[in-house]
């Protein structure tokens, strides 16, 4: 029964790859023979070939052994395990949940941008959630916070630029006074650097007068801020104040997060936008490319 059912996986995941035997039986270094073995359950692997079977397809090697009833076609879609993905940050290494995030990303054939917003951002979200409600520590938090900031990068570095960069594409962003949450904002960074935009990202706890001196001095087409909480609106205010001055009310703001329209921001009018989401926000920078 185990074989029969890594044989099913094994093409099921091969053909959603778009894979052919052949192909697959050159990247794992065996015959094209013991692939179709496998699949049709007549022979089983060693423990040798099902690592390199696992890594050829870039998936972790437990999917393979997954028993979904389900998977007859190509098609079958296949749920994504927050949990376990948490389980692994806290407790894996960053190798092997990188290998994990790797092969649902191959599946479900997710964009870099889909992979932020499918797995990335969803799995923030039950950690937030875990955390206040007792059900996960600080340092568990942290730990998950951290890794996900690696992992951001990692899968961020094997992107292809897809569009030449332009210098003229000039993208600025950072957290409000206090405001600690630039995980969402640091992958809108990743995006536009793979998109060929020249991306500051500053991140949190910036001064105020060396915000002002690094926007005197790369003069950015668009700033995003990040305001996760109303609380920190006030401490905004003073930096946006600033920001206007210095580009004479023509450097389009974007906001993030939980603030509203009609907060105490919106007295700056056209020049701010709301968004929240890391697909309004993407979107809304793009809105300014040249």
């Amino acid at each position: 029964m185990e074989s029969n059912i890594f044989g099913r996986n094994l093409k099921f995941y091969r053909l959603k790859m778009k894979i052919t035997q052949t192909n697959l039986a050159e990247k794992a270094g065996i015959g094209q023979v013991s692939i179709a073995n496998y699949e049709r359950g007549t022979r089983f692997p060693g423990e040798e070939t099902l690592i390199k079977l696992a890594a050829s397809l870039g998936l972790p090697l437990d999917l393979l052994f997954n028993n979904y009833q389900s998977i007859s076609e190509p098609t079958t879609e296949i749920s994504f395990d927050i949990d376990q993905l948490i389980e692994m940050l806290l407790r894996d290494s960053l190798e092997n949940c990188q290998s994990y995030l790797n092969g649902w990303k191959k599946v479900k054939n997710y964009s870099l941008e889909l992979f932020f917003i499918e797995i990335l951002i969803p799995t923030l979200k039950e950690t937030g959630t875990r955390w206040f409600n007792g059900e996960m520590s600080i340092p568990e938090e942290h730990i998950i916070s951290n890794r996900i900031r690696e992992i951001i990068s990692l899968f961020s570095s094997s992107e292809d630029v897809k569009v030449i960069q332009n210098s003229s594409n000039i993208w600025m962003g950072f957290c409000a006074p206090s405001d600690k949450h630039d995980l969402v904002l640091f992958m809108l960074s990743k995006l536009l650097k793979v998109r060929g935009w020249k991306t500051i990202f500053l991140g949190t706890d910036i001064p105020l007068n060396d915000l002002i001196a690094v926007m005197g001095k790369y003069k950015p087409s668009v700033v995003s801020a990040s305001l996760s909480m109303p609380l920190f609106e006030s401490g905004l205010d003073a930096y946006l104040q600033k920001i206007e001055m210095l580009s004479s009310g023509h450097c389009p703001i974007i906001i993030g997060g939980n603030s509203e329209k009609d907060s105490s921001l919106s007295q700056y009018g056209n020049q701010i936008s709301y968004v929240s989401s890391l697909k309004e926000g993407y979107e809304s920078v793009l809105l300014y490319e040249k």
